[in-house]
């Protein structure tokens, strides 16, 4: 039964695989996509490396750009010396032609003349201008010195007015007791700063001699003090407190030391020492006096005879009167 069985089996199985060769055979089947390679099997693929860059190439050194060389004109005559030109030229400089062999160098050009208000800039010290002459004061004799250490009272007040200039434009509330009479003064000389020099002298005297007369004993509690000028406006004085105010007043309108000169001198008349101040204008020296409302010149005047006259630089010793004192027996007493 078991045999029967297999022999149809394997007829069965044989009768199938002929039908399936024969169905192939009659219907060949369509070809399809090759079969994937396994994954191993593929290869990666390589990346292609970049181009490689060329050596960087260091930057060329850079050329310095120079200026141009000064240039000076000839001199030009007659007329002023003809002004240097400068070239401003930015671009790089080309480099210099070759020079033949034959060339003669040019000889380098002479300086320049500088001009006449150039020509003490940086050349030292300036050379000191040439003072106006004085005319014979008092028909005296005199004669120069730089050396001021002897006159005390003199430079003590100079000491004194330097510290105290500032004050004389400082709020009232400021200047105590002397109230608001230096800024007063102050705003008057500015008032009068543009007229005629002669002008500001006589105005310069005019106000001056508004102050009251004062000694030095019951003002400052001394026998002889030279005040500064704010001192002065603020407590009167005497003769040569007068001076010394109108002296600064016309320092600080612009004339010059040397045009100004404090005389201590004999009132023969009275019979006692005074002081007044001479401004030398236009070849004329001008005494303000105050015991005199005018200005007039100081040759009018035959009953002084001066000791000697001083200002911030020099001082002068006047010889006639210096005679004539010691003929009588005395020295220089003290102004009034």
């Amino acid at each position: 039964m078991l045999n029967l069985w297999l022999r149809r089996a394997l007829l069965s199985t044989a009768t199938a695989a002929a039908a399936f060769s024969l169905y192939f055979a009659l219907f060949p089947r369509e070809a399809g996509p090759p079969p994937a390679k396994p994954l191993a099997a593929v290869a990666e693929p390589r990346a292609v490396p970049a181009p490689e860059s060329p050596p960087a190439v260091p930057p060329p050194p850079a050329v310095a750009v120079l200026p141009a060389p000064v240039q000076a004109e000839p001199e030009q005559r007659p007329g002023p010396v003809a002004e240097t030109r400068v070239k401003d030229d930015l671009a790089p400089m080309a480099p210099p032609a070759a020079t033949p062999a034959a060339a003669t160098p040019k000889p380098p050009a002479p300086p320049l003349r500088p001009r006449p208000q150039e020509a003490s800039l940086g050349a030292g010290p300036p050379e000191p201008q040439r003072e106006t002459p004085w005319p014979r004061l008092f028909n005296t004799a005199e004669t120069r010195s730089d050396n001021l250490r002897p006159f005390t009272k003199w430079t003590w007040m100079l000491d004194r007015y330097a510290k105290e200039r500032t004050l004389e434009v400082a709020p009232c509330a400021q200047l105590g007791a002397f109230k608001c009479r230096p800024k007063v003064w102050r705003e008057y000389l500015a008032s009068i700063e543009g007229k005629p020099r002669r002008q500001q002298v006589e105005l310069v005297n005019a106000y001056m001699n508004q102050r009251v007369y004062i000694e030095d004993l019951p003002n400052y509690g001394v026998p002889d003090y030279w005040a500064t000028p704010r001192e002065f406006l603020g407590k009167d004085g005497d003769c040569e407190d007068y001076a010394i105010a109108k002296y600064m007043s016309l320092r600080t309108l612009g004339f010059a030391e040397s045009e100004l000169r404090l005389v201590v001198l004999q009132d023969v008349n009275l019979g006692i020492a005074h002081a007044v101040l001479v401004v030398l204008l236009d070849s004329q020296a001008l005494l303000l006096d105050n015991q005199i409302k005018t200005v007039i010149d100081q040759g009018r005047v035959r009953h002084y005879r001066p000791y000697y006259s001083i200002n911030e630089k020099s001082w002068w010793l006047h010889k006639a009167a210096l005679a004539a004192d010691a003929a009588a027996g005395g020295g220089a007493p003290k102004p009034n």
